[in-house]
């Protein structure tokens, strides 16, 4: 009884988490779409770029990405093709469910792994943000947690009982 209490904290911790860092990555994309109009107004009409706008919105990508990819995962929000699975037993949907999560987990956790490797290189190579000549390896830190959590996340679907029955179709899901 205790595990099954400990399993739910761990989900509404994770709900919540997910819930504020896709608010994050929303602001994020906000902001990026705003930088990239005021730049392009700003070369177009004043002749005058927002310097280092790319490197603003490529750091803010680093980041807004990982930070919608848990909640996604947790409504069940992504891309899926529904077309086959409602085809199959629910033995098979199972088995792919599993499959799917397992599959899930293992390219996340590679993702963090290297992610932070490249990390620990730009850290010792002292590399900055081209015009800012600010250092990206915190940023790129950042995104490996942020991957170990998109991991946590699919390896507690994973561990999660299979879904029966029909698939999904609240959703338009391609």
């Amino acid at each position: 009884m205790e595990n099954t209490t400990q399993k739910e904290k761990s989900h509404g911790y994770l709900n919540r988490f997910s819930e504020i860092a896709s608010g994050i990555g929303q602001v994020g994309l906000f902001i990026m779409i705003a930088i990239i109009f005021i730049d392009v107004i700003g070369v177009k009409v004043f002749r005058k770029p927002i310097y280092g706008a790319g490197d603003i919105v490529g750091v803010i990508q680093l980041l807004a990405i990982p930070l919608a990819i848990p909640l996604a995962l947790m409504e069940d929000i992504y891309p899926r093709v529904t077309v086959i699975l409602d085809r199959l037993g629910t033995r098979a949907k199972g088995i792919l469910f599993k499959l799917h999560a397992i599959l899930g987990v293992i390219l996340f956790a590679l993702l963090a792994v290297t992610t932070f490797c490249i990390g620990r290189e730009y850290h010792a190579s002292k590399e900055l943000v081209g015009n800012f000549q600010f250092p990206i390896y915190p940023f790129i830190y950042i995104a490996s947690l942020l991957f170990a959590v998109v991991a946590i996340v699919w390896l507690l679907k994973a561990s999660s009982p299979a879904p029966s029955g029909e698939t999904d179709n609240r959703r338009d899901n391609v």
